[in-house]
């Protein structure tokens, strides 16, 4: 399906926002944040934590290394009390990678997994496998290819949302027109391309729909999705023929099918590697909020757009604080306004920033959540919000083995 005219206008009225986004004006009021510890379930050497959230209960999710066997668990959060750990599958064939994890996705009561299992012993060939069972029998299918073809290529970066009340959709970056052509190549080679590919995981755990969404993405950089009234969006970092790494979107309609890829952040990023610096998407009702790191001008920053199922993205709204690392996270709270995290640095040190800013360019509060270590095996920080209260995991390697901590910021007053 064809975009329609009213969204087409919306994102070329977004492009001319985004050429004046500095001028922005940044407002603030008030709120200081409280930071609670949580204790979570993760045994010491956990990590690749994620979080996601449903109306009864907060997820956790994470890989525990233990010799060769990599252990993907998830446990619920009721917001008093943990149940106990869920062990959904473990191997010694796994490719795990700092910034290509295992995610879980809950549609009370079918639960579906994806990690990474290698097909071939070159660095780079690996497949995306997944679990779909009831999570009060466990009753399912296990260890079931996603993907169709056969190459030994990458295939990982995985994104799930929930769809109706019995399926998934899923999207991955896919190479499978990448085999011969290395690792990140920087050569525009359209059969050479790593590709973005979508998916429905039906009720019975069968993947249907698989269709191929954009041609020639970034190698490897995390997707994200959200769900609106009428739409499901992927955001994606994107790859030109110029080697510009710019972030899109692509959006399914529940009656109409998918859209066309649009360019939405238009930095202008050139760059010929892939930063492994994904973007974030939530939703609220018909709203979203989009956050991506960039560095254009050879300086990081994190960028902020809120948009809507009709009127495309506003102005893009700096949030950092001066050359940021990025690794963002955002979650919605109302119809204009989120929390976003992300990571930069802050003297000698690495931090975790935490801050809720509105459509309007408000800058409600910003406060630092944790010191972190820059290194890659700290991974990437995540915000979730379940019951009036936000969470926030990361890895911490302060005591040399990873271990997974989780923090709480009441919002309720």
């Amino acid at each position: 399906m064809r975009l329609s005219t009213q969204w087409l206008i919306a994102i070329l009225a977004f492009g001319l926002c985004a050429s004046c986004a500095d001028s922005v004006q940044e407002k603030t009021s008030t709120f200081i944040p409280e930071i609670l510890s949580l204790e979570n379930p993760a045994s010491s050497g956990g990590s690749l934590s994620r979080l996601i959230a449903d109306d009864n209960y907060l997820y956790l999710s994470w890989v525990q290394k233990t010799d060769t066997i990599s252990t993907l668990y998830y446990a619920p959060f009721n917001g008093q009390q943990w149940a106990d750990p869920v062990n959904v599958s473990s191997g010694t064939d796994w490719f795990v990678n700092w910034a290509d994890f295992p995610v879980i996705s809950v549609n009370d009561p079918l639960v579906l997994s994806t990690y990474l299992k290698k097909s071939d012993t070159a660095t780079y060939a690996y497949d995306v496998r997944y679990n779909h069972f009831n999570g009060e029998t466990n009753k399912g299918k296990k260890d079931v290819l996603l993907h169709a073809d056969s190459t030994n290529t990458e295939h990982g970066f995985v994104s799930v949302v929930p769809s109706g009340r019995d399926k998934f959709h899923i999207v991955w970056l896919d190479g499978r027109f990448t085999a011969g052509h290395g690792h990140g190549t920087s050569t525009f080679q359209e059969q050479g391309a790593m590709t973005l590919r979508g998916a429905i995981i039906s009720p019975d755990g069968s993947v249907i729909e698989s269709t191929q969404l954009d041609s020639r993405v970034c190698d490897c950089c995390q997707t994200s999705m959200a769900t609106t009234t009428n739409y499901t969006w992927v955001a994606y970092r994107d790859r030109s023929e110029r080697e510009v790494r710019d972030i899109s979107i692509v959006r399914k309609h529940r009656d109409h099918g998918w859209e066309d890829p649009i360019s939405v952040s238009n930095d202008d990023w050139k760059i010929n590697g892939c930063p492994v610096n994904g973007p974030s998407i939530d939703s609220f009702e018909s709203n979203v909020a989009l956050a991506w790191f960039t560095a254009p001008d050879e300086e990081g920053v994190v960028n902020l757009s809120f948009g809507s199922e009709t009127k495309g993205f506003g102005p893009k709204i700096r949030v950092d604080n001066g050359n940021a690392t990025g690794r963002v996270s955002v979650v919605m709270d109302g119809p204009t306004s989120a929390w976003i995290l992300w990571m930069e640095p802050q003297g000698d040190k690495e931090v975790i920033q935490l801050a809720h800013w509105s459509s309007d360019g408000t800058k409600h509060s910003e406060v630092t959540i944790s010191e972190i270590s820059p290194e890659r095996a700290s991974g990437f920080p995540q915000l979730q919000l379940f019951q009036d209260t936000l969470y926030v995991s990361y890895t911490d390697l302060s005591s040399g083995a990873p271990h997974i901590k989780l923090s709480a910021i009441p919002l309720a007053k």
